[in-house]
């Protein structure tokens, strides 16, 4: 690969590459120290994407999340978000948003993106449930009962993760 280079360029993707010692000037390349630079490159390529990974996961994890919550106030609520059949998120009025994790999976919540729940006060508590509701045949249709998690506090950022695949831990 590197042979097919002019020489400038190539002095300069070894550079990158190689190392400290390449700072000296330009290292004549044989071809066994460019397939050892090619090997090394993907190992450290390979390591990035894993520390990448890690790092995103870390974010995810409950303990990266702020102080849990046991319940939300629903007249704060704005709007919710299921992202996959045990991923709920919380918009709350103003800035706040909630994640909950619901200890099992709740068959239907994912397909139907709705759910319904019965209060006995304004708030929404992890000792609730929810039901996923789906519209069929002009009815609809409450699903099992689900019980909720606690309520996480998290950032935009977190929230982005989770939308791209992060959440889903099945």
């Amino acid at each position: 690969m590197f042979n097919m280079l002019n020489k400038p360029i190539r002095e300069i993707l070894l550079l990158t590459l190689g190392g400290w010692w390449l700072l000296a000037g330009p290292v004549p390349a044989g071809a066994g120290d460019i397939e050892e630079l090619d090997a090394n490159a993907e190992a450290q390529a390979d390591s990035n994407e894993r520390s990448n990974e890690a790092a995103s996961e870390d974010s995810l994890a409950d303990e990266a999340f702020g102080e849990p919550q046991r319940c939300v106030n629903t007249r704060g609520v704005s709007h919710t978000e299921v992202l996959d059949d045990s991923t709920v998120v919380f918009h709350m009025y103003g800035s706040m948003v909630y994640l909950n994790r619901l200890p099992h999976r709740c068959n239907g919540l994912r397909r139907s993106d709705a759910f319904s729940y019965e209060l006995r006060t304004s708030r929404l508590c992890d000792i609730d449930t929810i039901r996923a509701v789906d519209y069929f045949g002009g009815t609809l249709r409450p699903g099992i009962a689900c019980p909720l998690g606690k309520f996480h506090p998290i950032t935009d950022e977190q929230l982005d993760l989770l939308r791209n695949g992060g959440g889903d831990d099945s």
